[in-house]
């Protein structure tokens, strides 16, 4: 027969917490696959977690001769590998990242991702361990154990959004960590098999493991891909990063360099056309490293010819001093070309707040010439086509230019950029 867990708020609150630091690692690990690389196989890492549980609930069937005898040490030391896998994995990951444009064409892709999804999939295989033998081990209050876990799952699924405000992706297993220590504190109290110190070192040596091994390694805290966007513009000899904002909303960052250049489509033409192109016209927005999107600085009215070799600007030579709807703002191109085109009023639609508290940002108003200021503009804080749905205003010149489809011609990025904006279903 299983030797009874003794139940008390401790025992819960080791349970909650550490439930939590699942939920809380899932959307970590998830953040880590959106900025390192694409956020296509992060969102595999629930299933990761089910793997896990399902995993679990399989051994501790087997085991469960040596569980009678043995489960409270087999729960302490699956606690305990919890928070030191997922250091170890996430490090370790680091070291062998793997390449989606390539999935195909390079067989070793395909092992270096199933290598990262073995890894990650350590610390949710812990934690499932822990909870599945506290489950079996405590039957008897089974219904308090199972409240304090959704309530700590849910608890941590509200707090892990407030920590994305907080801690960046490249240090945002924090949090699912802090969580991991605090139920090993809790568990240790009622397991009796250490002093409140040693346990609180040793959660700090893993702590402390996670964000210095990194440099002290030489390991990137995120190993992004070369094929993302920000990966160019961090590699030009002059780059310099002017604004950085994170959220749930992304990682949002802006890089100015004398060699970003942002010219699509028929500004190619301004080259043959335009006696000297403006130098230093344009940097470039990136969200989760993918972009960039083109934000151009004010050109002096010596210069402005060249917006008339911008594709978005001839819709004003059908419609001059045309009222003008932008349905996606991104980097603001298109809502610039309308007002230097003579559009009588411009409102521009941005559903992310992150991109628009950039605009508004003393760091940027050079290099923005703070457009949002400008009283020809209107400001729509949400997406445009459900402005639109609702709207009762109508425009002359309805834009919806490819504002963040600049990595559909990366090379080799087409397969795996998805722009919802751009569906039908959208």
């Amino acid at each position: 027969m299983a030797k009874p867990i003794p139940s008390g708020l401790r025992l819960y609150g080791a349970v909650g917490t550490l439930a939590g630091a699942v939920i809380a690692l899932q959307i970590a690990v998830m953040r880590v696959f959106a900025v390192g690389s694409w956020s296509h196989f992060g969102s595999l890492v629930v299933s990761l977690a089910m793997l896990g549980f399902g995993m679990a609930s399989v051994f501790i069937f087997l085991m469960k001769g040596f569980l009678d005898r043995h489960g409270i040490g087999s729960a302490s030391v699956a606690l305990a590998l919890f928070g030191r896998s997922a250091v170890g994995a996430n490090l370790v990951a680091q070291l062998v990242p793997s390449n989606a444009i390539f999935l195909i064409s390079d067989p070793m892709q395909k092992w270096l991702l199933l290598a990262n999804f073995l890894l990650y999939l350590l610390p949710f295989l812990s934690g499932a361990f822990f909870l599945g033998i506290v489950f079996r081990q405590g039957k008897e209050h089974f219904n308090r154990l199972y409240f304090a876990h959704l309530m700590g799952s849910g608890l941590a699924g509200m707090a892990i959004l407030g920590a994305l405000y907080v801690l960046p992706p490249e240090k945002l297993l924090v949090a699912p960590l802090l969580l991991w220590a605090v139920a090993l504190l809790l568990w240790m109290g009622i397991a009796r098999l250490g002093k409140v110190v040693g346990t609180l070192g040793g959660a700090g040596l893993v702590l402390a493991a996670y964000l210095m091994l990194p440099t002290m390694l030489g390991v990137p805290d995120i190993a992004v891909s070369s094929y993302k966007g920000i990966s160019y513009a961090r590699n030009f000899p002059d780059a310099k990063r002017l604004y950085r904002s994170i959220s749930p909303f992304g990682d949002l960052q802006i890089y100015s360099s004398s060699y970003m250049h942002f010219a699509p489509g028929l500004s190619d033409n301004a080259a043959f056309n335009v006696p000297e192109l403006p130098a230093n016209t344009y940097v470039g927005m990136f969200i989760d490293g993918e972009g960039p999107s083109g934000i151009m600085r004010p050109l002096p009215p010596e210069d402005a010819a060249y917006y008339q070799y911008l594709p978005m600007y001839y819709p004003y030579v059908v419609k001059p001093q045309a009222k003008v709807f932008v349905v996606q703002f991104g980097g603001g191109l298109s809502a610039m070309t309308a007002l230097n085109a003579g559009a009588t009023s411009v409102t521009i639609a941005e559903g992310n707040p992150e991109v628009l508290r950039a605009f508004r940002s003393a760091d940027l108003k050079e290099a923005t010439g703070n457009i949002l200021a400008n009283p020809r503009v209107k400001v729509v804080g949400y997406d445009g086509r459900l402005y639109l749905a609702h709207t009762g205003e109508r425009y002359d010149v309805i834009d919806l230019s490819l504002a963040e489809s600049v990595g559909l011609s990366n090379p080799g990025g087409f397969a795996i950029s998805e722009k919802y904006a751009y569906t039908g279903q959208a």
